[in-house]
């Protein structure tokens, strides 16, 4: 009945939803199987007006747990895998690194093995793609001036987080080379939008404008960043998945830098323009925290100059005005959706998705 039957990893949480919803909506074609573990920042809701659609299956499980892949890979007879399932907070991972080793590496691994193991048993890998969406943290950090990093960069990670992301990204590779699982990869800068958990920049500083509450920002401000808006991260990891080569990897990027102050101070615009907001008080509001990342990368910037030319993607259509506007728009309209997730109530909720 379906052409591609397709196993998508944390396909409830930020951008795996987009994702998720994108596929189910334009390939009616394709099943659509959402493998979560709906962990703290796995929204079981996110994808509540698609549940119901005929091409898409929710199965709860963990990547780590072989025996629920294994199932899983067998009653659907997956052809595809996108693992997006990660551990993604950096100062969570400073704070316990364990759960970044087990989930993103270690996860990463039975993921891998649980598709070769299929499709060998299938007699071919022909026709099958493993995607694994990565990071550009895997690269380390970049100063004022210097090249953005490519496809080539070293990989030097330099916190847990990023570190178990480069793991997971060479036992990728390894997986292709030993096994000739065809395996893709690519690695994305930092993504805005909708659906993204709370403690993120972002939706933090949204909801702290809000709620009267002081704006906190590490050091100075000074760390720069490229934000790439979510309905740009589906198009891009959409034509990584269609076209791209097994054996590769493809950055993606879209030349949206600024500093995390200069986002801070956008939003607060835009909230300004939206809600009337007292601009002058806010910024009065600003708790700069001295050293509250160790670590701290100071500057990550991608070159995407490898998917456009080889795989014909056409780029990022937003601007960082638009990837502020349309973010900080999301939220006003989805306040309830950002109680349940502060309250706690989507936990609950989660628990009905569990068996």
């Amino acid at each position: 009945m379906y052409s591609k039957r397709i196993l998508i990893s944390g396909g409830c949480g930020f951008i795996g939803n987009h994702l998720v919803r994108h596929l189910v909506k334009n390939h009616p074609g394709w099943l659509i199987v959402n493998f979560d573990a709906l962990t703290y920042a796995g929204v079981a809701e996110n994808l509540k007006d698609i549940e119901n659609e005929p091409n898409y299956r929710f199965e709860y499980g963990d990547v780590m747990d072989e025996f629920t892949l294994s199932a899983v890979f067998a009653n659907y007879a997956i052809t595809d895998v996108i693992h997006l399932a990660a551990e993604s907070h950096v100062d969570r991972s400073v704070n316990s690194p364990m759960p970044f080793v087990f989930s993103n590496t270690v996860g990463t691994v039975y993921l891998l093995e649980a598709a070769r193991q299929w499709w060998t048993h299938e007699g071919t890998f022909e026709g099958h793609k493993f995607y694994y969406f990565s990071t550009d943290e895997v690269f380390g950090a970049i100063h004022s001036g210097d090249e953005p990093f490519t496809e080539t960069s070293g990989i030097v990670p330099n916190s847990p987080y990023s570190a178990s992301k480069a793991s997971a990204d060479l036992f990728a590779r390894a997986y292709h080379k030993t096994y000739g699982l065809p395996v893709i990869i690519s690695h994305c800068c930092n993504a805005i939008g909708g659906y993204q958990f709370p403690e993120k920049l972002a939706p933090a500083t949204i909801d702290r404008i809000l709620n009267n509450e002081s704006v906190v920002v590490y050091d100075e401000g000074l760390q720069s960043r490229e934000w790439i808006y979510t309905d740009d991260v589906v198009d891009a990891a959409m034509t990584v998945f269609e076209k791209g080569i097994p054996g590769e990897a493809y950055n993606i990027g879209s030349g949206n830098e600024c500093k995390n102050i200069d986002l801070v101070n956008m939003i607060i615009e835009t909230l300004w323009m939206r809600k009337g907001i007292d601009r002058d008080e806010v910024r009065k509001r600003i708790k700069y925290v001295a050293n509250a990342r160790p670590g701290h990368d100071f500057r990550y910037a991608i070159n995407a100059d490898k998917i456009k030319a080889e795989l014909g993607w056409q780029g990022a259509q937003n601007d960082i005005t638009d990837c502020v506007e349309k973010t900080v728009d999301w939220y006003l309209e989805n306040q309830e959706w950002v109680e349940k997730i502060k309250s706690g109530e989507y936990k609950t909720i989660n628990d009905t998705y569990r068996y």
